[in-house]
């Protein structure tokens, strides 16, 4: 299963499209939107592609207690926790899903997040915690736009960072991943 991550299109459509193409270019099932701004995430729908999304702490959205912050989704047997932020916020809706307590119970195989514009792929214990970066138009801390792919196969999940360019800018493959 390959699965396209974006965040922090910050109303950049133009990058979210070029995004989106290079990740269904890649052969992805589904992308997952995670946040800032959670509109953006609308122009999946123009796609034939399964889409998963949350809003980012900058978005109305996030404050709407009809609409979660945080989802625990099962995909290809990995439980994968997909929020905008590692970090607790004074007004989240759902105080029962709070990523510090689903990391430290290792309740998840990977966690996918966004906000700080940084990518980044890393273990935390035996989790797995992948941010694909930001799309914004400008540079962002040093970075340029990316995006992530994860590939979940029997063995392991592979994540990988790339650029609009289609360059590879990080991987890195996680074999025998067993949630304990």
């Amino acid at each position: 299963m390959i699965i396209g991550v974006v965040s922090d299109s910050h109303k950049n459509l133009a990058y979210l499209r070029k995004a989106i193409e290079l990740i269904i270019e890649k052969g992805a099932e589904c992308i997952i939107h995670l946040g800032d701004d959670y509109g953006d995430a609308e122009i999946l729908n123009e796609y034939p592609i399964r889409s998963l999304r949350v809003p980012g702490v900058f978005c109305p959205e996030y404050f709407d207690k009809d609409i979660k912050n945080r989802i625990i989704e099962e995909i290809s047997g990995k439980k994968i926790l997909i929020t905008h932020t590692l970090s607790s916020h004074k007004n989240d809706q759902r105080e029962d899903l709070v990523p510090e307590d689903v990391i430290r119970n290792n309740d998840v195989d990977l966690v996918l997040f966004g906000h700080t514009h940084l990518y980044e792929i890393k273990k935390d214990g035996d989790i797995i915690m992948f941010n694909p970066g930001h799309l914004q138009e400008i540079m962002t801390k040093g970075r340029s736009a990316t995006f992530g792919i994860v590939e979940i196969i029997d063995k392991g999940i592979t994540c990988t960072v790339f650029d609009l360019e289609r360059n590879k800018i990080v991987e890195t493959k996680f074999l025998q991943i067993a949630r304990i």
